[in-house]
């Protein structure tokens, strides 16, 4: 059970804020019982060319209690709640054997999210959301050069997504959880790792996909993106690696990460809010001493000030990416 307490200041002195009526009470408890089973089989078609194909069932038993209050207005619901959710999700992939470093491989696979119940309901705001399913399909290959100092990997995959889960924000003000219809689209994954010495290893990965909704719903419109789901991605990597004296090693690593914006579209509101793109560096050295290491590490070294999650209905203020942190720290495994 959670209790979350509303309360607040006004700028008359002496006036009570209940007054005001924002003052309320928020207890909820959710349960979520699952039992699953699954099941693989892999046939070698050919020496290079296997078959994997399998399945996962599970039934999900999800239960709510929840009770808002706003004395001031007399406000006091109780909602209650309880389903099982069941699904099967099969996958299917050929994967093929080019030699001692590389393959290819095409899969077929179906993801699903549980559907649930809205704590809080009012006009517009339906006691429970149906469940989320995905089918993805994917061709890649992954591939080593030169005894391994050169490794790189390209997926490519399109995705199928219905019953979308979304948040929202319900006129006059009610925060809750839709079924956003279906969306689909391509996406791009690239990784070039390189290795030029023993100790220096260098990652790189950029990402692209181009999810849109296929359907418009209440908070969405056809053609708009995924909520918070930016279309480009990349990462740098430097990892550094070697003996300085007698059982003591140096480990250093310095990575870049790019993220672009991304928005949260609420069309019942005429409400379009972004995320900033940004670009964060961290950093971290350690000496090992054994099974001990010692270590300092600098988290968003350029203090970059970036919206992650935007202002949006009744959430009155952003969140930012967390600002430059430096620190030492020591770790022990026994």
């Amino acid at each position: 059970m959670g209790v979350t307490p509303g309360d607040g200041t006004t700028a008359i002195v002496g006036l009570d804020p209940a007054s005001l009526g924002v003052v309320f009470d928020f207890n909820s408890a959710t349960s979520s019982e699952v039992w699953a089973a699954y099941a693989t089989v892999s046939y070698d078609l050919t020496e290079r060319l296997i078959l994997d194909a399998g399945g996962r069932y599970s039934a999900d038993e999800r239960t709510l209690f929840s009770r808002f209050q706003i004395p001031f207005f007399g406000l006091d619901q109780v909602n209650t709640g309880s389903d099982t959710f069941n699904t099967f999700n099969p996958r299917v992939a050929l994967t093929y054997h080019a030699g001692e470093d590389g393959i290819f491989y095409g899969s077929i696979s179906k993801g699903f999210r549980s559907g649930g119940f809205n704590a809080i309901t009012g006009p517009g705001v339906p006691a429970t959301y149906d469940p989320e399913t995905l089918w993805t399909g994917e061709l890649g290959l992954k591939q080593g050069f030169a005894d391994g100092r050169v490794y790189w990997e390209m997926a490519v995959y399109y995705n199928d997504y219905s019953d979308i889960q979304s948040n929202a924000v319900v006129p006059p003000g009610f925060a809750a959880v839709l079924n956003s219809g279906s969306a689909s689209g391509p996406g791009v994954d690239l990784l070039l790792r390189l290795q030029p010495t023993d100790h220096l290893t260098v990652t790189g990965t950029i990402g692209y996909n181009h999810m849109r909704f296929d359907t418009a719903a209440t908070d969405k419109a056809e053609g708009d993106p995924l909520d918070l789901v930016p279309d480009w991605n990349a990462s740098l990597a430097i990892d550094y690696s070697r003996p300085i004296a007698a059982n003591i090693d140096l480990n250093a690593r310095l990575d870049i990460d790019y993220t672009d914006q991304a928005t949260i579209t609420l069309r019942q509101l005429s409400e379009i809010e972004s995320s900033d793109p940004r670009t964060l560096a961290n950093a971290r050295v350690a000496l090992v001493f054994g099974n001990t290491e010692v270590y300092a590490f600098a988290n968003n070294i350029t203090d970059e000030a970036r919206i992650v999650n935007p202002a949006f209905g009744a959430f009155f203020e952003p969140i930012y990416t967390r600002p430059r942190t430096i620190g030492l720290g020591v770790r022990a495994d026994f």
